[in-house]
C-alpha cells in the first residue's frame, strides 16, 4: 500500500533549498558546508572519476587530483521563479585539501556540487541543525 501524510494528491512535497556554500581550513582538515532552508534533503557523498553536468552530460572542468561529488535530493538551488539562490556556482578557496568546488546540477529537485581536491583523502560527513546544514570534512594531505 502506498500513501502520504499531510500532502494532498497532486501537491508536490516541500523541497529543501540550498542557500549557501562555503569552505574553510581547520586544524588537520578542510570543511565545506552546504546550508539549507526548508526540509532536509537526502544526500550522497562519494568520489567520482569523471564529473559531468546533469542534463547535458558534458564534462566538468574542475581543478584538483581527485573529485568528491556531494548530491542532494529532493533539493533546489533556485526559487520557485527560477532565480538562483546563490550568487555563485563555484568557489576556489585554495585550501590544503579543497582546491575548488563547482555546482554541476540544479534540475528536477536534484542538486550536485563537485569538490576538487589535492588528493583522494579520508572524509567525514556531519549533519547539523539550527541552521540546517551538511558539513563535509576532508583530511589534509
Amino acid at each position: 500500500m502506498e500513501g502520504s501524510l499531510g500532502i494532498r494528491e497532486g501537491t508536490p512535497p516541500p523541497i529543501g533549498t540550498l542557500v549557501d556554500v562555503r569552505a574553510a581550513e581547520h586544524e588537520g582538515y578542510d570543511r565545506i558546508v552546504f546550508d539549507f532552508e526548508g526540509p532536509p534533503p537526502d544526500y550522497r557523498v562519494e568520489y567520482v572519476e569523471n564529473p559531468t553536468q546533469c542534463g547535458s552530460g558534458q564534462p566538468v572542468d574542475i581543478q584538483g587530483n581527485a573529485v568528491l561529488a556531494v548530491s542532494f535530493e529532493p533539493a533546489n538551488a533556485h526559487t520557485e521563479a527560477g532565480k538562483p539562490t546563490l550568487a555563485f556556482q563555484s568557489i576556489s578557496p585554495g585550501l590544503p585539501s579543497i582546491v575548488e568546488a563547482v555546482q554541476t546540477c540544479d534540475f528536477e529537485a536534484h542538486v550536485t556540487w563537485v569538490v576538487g581536491l589535492t588528493a583522494q583523502m579520508d572524509f567525514r560527513v556531519t549533519e547539523m541543525e539550527d541552521p540546517l546544514r551538511l558539513a563535509v570534512d576532508i583530511a589534509h594531505p
